[in-house]
């Protein structure tokens, strides 16, 4: 990013250019690399009269041109800015759609207007498809695998709701990857920071999970993440959840096998995808190595409403 500054500059009459308004500030493109741009939020299945829209989100520290990007769906691939610059900043979110108009007035309180462009999308399938990015130099590329599997069980409708990644650096088709956006936020976030985000690192620690406290009704993540850190790969894991009762509410993972990182997400929800009631809950972590060796890791957290 630069910036050109200029004094004692004056028009072709002798006025003297303003100290607000005599600099510009501009940035030199670069071409990326694999990781540098992701697909951080897909909304497939717009409202009745909306339009579907894709979110990509710079992790990178270089400024990005995103013209001569393809990007594929359920129909033919597209040029999704063809003779068009449209530069992505680091760290941000940017926001495409077919119908700008329509996705302001669909998410009229959780968007950022300066962060949503038109661009030529393809037609993404209701129910289950695929979005395929690539960039101009091929270098990078974001394939995802959506369905509504993937979005939050107790849910009435998937209309108008989007997939929002809960991290930027998680398997992209890891189902735990993903979770549909909050009430709170009107069920998206074009061109904003996804709603169900998670900043701690996805991997963190050994067998913990974050946050111990979270709300089905309430802004902000509506999920914990029971993430591990292992020194042997290959390790299996039963994953489930109690009341305080002791009763099994879920089960999240059964003789499961591990990489050496990774997590597992909760909704708060039982195994047949109802909200569970208010209170404590205990997740009961089971690790079978190939020596035949068993450790178990209880953490409990608190789902409020």
């Amino acid at each position: 990013r630069y910036n050109l500054s200029t004094n004692n500059l004056t028009d072709c009459v002798g006025n003297l250019i303003n100290s607000d308004a005599n600099q510009v500030n501009f940035a030199l493109a670069e071409p990326p690399q694999q990781g540098d741009v992701v697909l951080n939020e897909v909304l497939y299945d717009q409202k009745s009269g909306g339009a579907d829209f894709i979110e990509l989100l710079n992790i990178s520290d270089i400024y990005i041109n995103l013209s001569g990007w393809t990007i594929e769906g359920n129909s033919e691939e597209n040029v999704i800015l063809e003779n068009e610059n449209v530069i992505i900043a680091p760290g941000q979110h940017l926001a495409l759609t077919s119908d700008k108009a329509s996705t302001l007035k669909d998410y009229p309180t959780s968007h950022d207007k300066g962060n949503i462009i038109e661009a030529n999308l393809p037609t993404l399938r209701n129910a289950e498809g695929i979005v395929r990015v690539v960039s101009a130099n091929k270098e990078l590329e974001e394939y995802f695998e959506y369905s509504d599997d993937l979005h939050l069980p107790f849910l009435r409708t998937v209309d108008g709701v989007s997939l929002e990644r809960i991290h930027p650096e998680a398997p992209i088709n890891k189902s735990d990857s993903w979770s549909s956006a909050a009430s709170a936020v009107g069920y998206a976030t074009p061109g904003k920071a996804n709603s169900q985000l998670t900043n701690e690192n996805i991997s963190l620690g050994n067998i913990e999970a974050n946050p111990k406290t979270f709300a089905h009704n309430q802004p902000g993540r509506n999920f914990t993440l029971i993430n591990y850190n292992i020194d042997d790969a290959g390790t299996k894991a039963t994953v489930k959840i109690f009341d305080m009762k002791g009763t099994k509410v879920n089960t999240l993972a059964n003789n499961e096998t591990l990489s050496n990182t990774g997590f597992f997400r909760w909704d708060g929800v039982d195994s047949n995808g109802r909200k569970v009631r208010t209170g404590y809950y205990i997740i009961y972590f089971e690790l079978f190595t190939a020596e035949g060796n068993t450790r178990v890791v209880k953490e409990r957290v608190a789902v409020g409403f």
